[in-house]
């Protein structure tokens, strides 16, 4: 069922990745995972300072976290947390 209030906190999200990259990028793909109320990650993920974080030592884990929380399963999120 769609939840437009989750809709809505995503979007200050998106709109705060705008203008963030770096170290604060991944602390704001953390801040988005912990907030309630936020089930829906994709367009998140997709944005390109989001995606920037992909390879980074800084980043990459909540980079990874991310897409579990978007596309993956708990049997996903047990696997990376295992490595």
């Amino acid at each position: 069922m769609y939840d437009p209030s989750s809709a809505s906190a995503l979007e200050s999200f998106q709109l705060l990745a705008k203008g963030t990259r770096g170290v604060a990028a991944a602390h704001l793909v953390q801040q988005a995972l912990e907030a309630p109320g936020v089930y829906f990650f994709g367009e998140l993920l997709d944005h390109p300072n989001i995606v920037s974080l992909e390879n980074t030592d800084y980043g990459g884990g909540s980079y990874r976290l991310l897409r579990i929380f978007a596309f993956g399963t708990y049997g996903d999120y047990l696997e990376a947390e295992s490595k």
